[in-house]
């Protein structure tokens, strides 16, 4: 199954992802949305190998690092309370979907089961893109492995109340299993 999301393909393995869906465009998401202005939602959601209920929001900062320079380094609007803020409100919309869905109800009894279950693993994924440095020293290195950790560690601690299975990824460091993702070649003319 492929997915286009922030001018990435996200392709995933039919064999390992089942009751996957690109979250922010169903049907019952958006008569949330309409109901209650303000309301987020995650990328995808999918069920992996049939025991983890994955979690993805996806951000691509490709070419836009100056303006997103706040969200991604402890500015007014941490990119870690947005995606705390996307998951807590799309949690509220498996359960009202699970309720009253008019589309995929089977997909909203299988992300509930696995809530109501504390034996079943729900993983939290931020796939965070952002400018490769052309000229990358060591110290920019060790710098963006602190960053990287740093934004995991504060999501984390954002998301404990749900779950300790809270990672970061892009590209280079690829975390999801039986994904492959890739940038959307632009079209020449």
């Amino acid at each position: 199954m492929k997915y286009n999301e922030s001018n990435l393909i996200f392709d995933f393995s039919d064999e390992h992802w089942s009751f996957l869906m690109q979250y922010d465009v169903e049907t019952d998401f958006k008569k949330i949305r309409n109901a209650i202005q303000g309301t987020k939602a995650i990328d995808f959601i999918g069920i992996c190998n049939q025991n983890i209920l994955t979690l993805i929001e996806v951000k691509n900062f490709r070419g836009h690092r100056i303006e997103n320079k706040p969200r991604i380094e402890n500015g007014e609007d941490p990119i870690e309370q947005e995606v705390a803020l996307k998951v807590r409100d799309t949690l509220a919309g498996i359960v009202g979907a699970n309720r009253n869905a008019t589309h995929k109800k089977e997909y909203w009894e299988n992300y509930l089961s696995f809530l109501q279950n504390e034996k079943k693993r729900v993983e939290v994924i931020l796939w965070l893109e952002k400018d490769d440095d052309p000229r990358p020293s060591i110290v920019q290195i060790k710098r963006e492995k602190v960053y990287g950790g740093t934004i995991a560690k504060k999501l984390k601690q954002k998301l404990s109340w749900l779950t300790p299975y809270v990672s970061v990824a892009d590209t280079e460091n690829n975390t999801l299993a039986a994904v492959t993702v890739t940038f959307q070649k632009e079209e020449t003319i």
